[in-house]
């Protein structure tokens, strides 16, 4: 009987080299198709997130009279209005029930007065965060709910749409003063020096619902030039339009007029994650991608503004 001698032998260092090379390119080849799938399947997600967002705040609208829902209340507003908002677990959201300046104001911003349209899934305004925590958190993590309230995804127009409440002291002068809750931005002086009514305090009162923000993607950013998109810097829940009153906040660079700047330091401004494309809820409920600078046009973020670069005293 006759055995063979021929030994199988294994793979030599230069043909290992050639597969991992090989598969290196390959990775190499798709590493940028699969990084634009997830670009692309986060950014659907952006979409359908604030989408359940403006029902959230349309059946808010219908539950209030018709009323838009405020962007944020001051904590003695909340007190003099008698206002109180609750967590899932049905604990009051700070500052009830004392309503103490010393409070954190977790209830000031719209942030948790929506939650309850939404089911109180934090996640469909906190996804980018990749947070690994229930949907019903409440007020067992307290630092937790005064992030959610400070920091969505989707600043909110607030200043305009809703208002900004704070008390005030109003009477004439020489009389004991009265505090009683006002809007920042109702009536003022536009840029042609004609008195004009600033807010919308209804959805139903806004002309041009299709081209009014309601809500975007949006953060807190230094002075400077950006050129890419930021995925995850933490959201604000304001967002402010190019002027505020008559101070420029963001918009075209004054170098390149293809450049994004932002001009007051942590000023809300839009924000595209992702693929650099901001995620806009209009007033009519359509949503739509937008660049940074497309939105650099005041027309866009109060009905009263009659042209791009209009502002009010």
């Amino acid at each position: 009987m006759h055995y063979s001698t021929r030994q199988h032998r294994g793979f030599t260092i230069i043909e290992l080299l050639v597969v991992i090379g090989v598969i290196a390119v390959l990775i190499g080849l798709l590493m940028p198709a699969l990084l634009s799938a997830r670009k692309s399947s986060r950014k659907t997600a952006e979409l359908n997130r604030i989408r359940q967002v403006g029902v959230a705040w349309n059946l808010y609208s219908n539950a209030n009279n018709d009323s838009a829902l405020p962007g944020y209340l001051e904590t003695a507003v909340q007190q003099n209005w008698r206002v109180t908002y609750k967590f899932p677990d049905g604990g009051r959201v700070p500052p009830a029930p004392s309503y103490l300046a010393g409070d954190e104001n977790i209830a000031g911003p719209w942030t948790w007065r929506l939650l309850q349209y939404l089911d109180y899934s934090h996640d469909v305004i906190r996804y980018y965060k990749d947070e690994d925590t229930p949907d019903m958190l409440g007020m067992s993590d307290p630092d937790m709910a005064e992030d959610i309230a400070q920091h969505p995804a989707f600043g909110y127009n607030g200043h305009y749409l809703g208002g900004y409440y704070e008390m005030q002291n109003v009477g004439q002068p020489g009389d004991d003063p009265v505090r009683v809750p006002l809007t920042r931005f109702k009536t003022a002086l536009d840029s042609s020096g004609r008195v004009a009514n600033l807010l919308s305090r209804s959805i139903s009162a806004i002309d041009r619902p299709d081209q009014i923000v309601a809500f975007c993607t949006a953060a807190q950013l230094p002075v400077g030039v950006f050129h890419e998109a930021l995925d995850d810097v933490d959201g604000t829940h304001l967002v402010h339009p190019p002027y505020l009153a008559n101070v420029r906040q963001w918009g075209r660079s004054t170098t390149s007029r293809n450049e994004f700047e932002v001009f007051r330091r942590d000023a809300p401004t839009p924000l595209g994650r992702f693929d650099g494309a901001v995620v806009v809820l209009f007033a009519d409920g359509h949503v739509n991608l937008e660049t940074p600078l497309a939105l650099d046009d005041m027309r866009r973020w109060i009905d009263e503004a009659d042209s791009e670069d209009w502002y009010h005293e």
